[in-house]
């Protein structure tokens, strides 16, 4: 007997719009506000309720979004990414691990390998050996990318 997995499609939905607002104030600010970011969480954990997953979902979505938070939390301790990363990841860690937890961390994986290609880049073509850039976009292109390709 299969276990029921529900996708939650209106969680998934408000994690993408809220990613790309805060990706765009990402770029332009070069900072992710506190305020947005818990109105988001508020908001795709409500969904993920609205949107009734089941008690064995909340678990994997819950230990997803604390792994997540962990790992960017010591990368944050060695200066690789700023509070407001720190708290934004395990939202949509969130909400992708209630559908599948290996995918969900998979995404944050995907998220870094291409903020250090897109670092790399930046420092070859400019010549900046310490280029700043902003993490958001990345992690929303991470978090799309399976929507998009029809992973989720």
């Amino acid at each position: 007997d299969q276990p029921v997995i529900v996708i939650p499609y209106t969680a998934l939905l408000i994690v993408v719009i809220g990613l790309a607002v805060l990706a765009a104030a990402d770029v332009a600010t070069h900072r992710v506000e506190w305020l947005p970011t818990m109105l988001l969480g508020a908001a795709a954990a409500s969904a993920l309720w609205y949107d009734g997953i089941t008690v064995q979902q909340w678990i994997w979505a819950i230990l997803t979004a604390a792994a997540v938070f962990l790992f960017y939390l010591e990368m944050g301790v060695l200066g690789r990414f700023g509070g407001g990363d720190i708290t934004l990841a395990p939202i949509p860690a969130l909400v992708i691990g209630a559908v599948n937890p290996i995918l969900g961390i998979w995404v944050f994986t995907v998220a870094i390998a291409l903020q250090g290609v897109v670092s790399l880049a930046v420092r070859i073509g400019l010549k900046d050996p310490q280029p700043t850039l902003p993490h958001v976009p990345a992690m929303f292109a991470g978090v799309a990318a399976p929507i998009l390709f029809g992973i989720l």
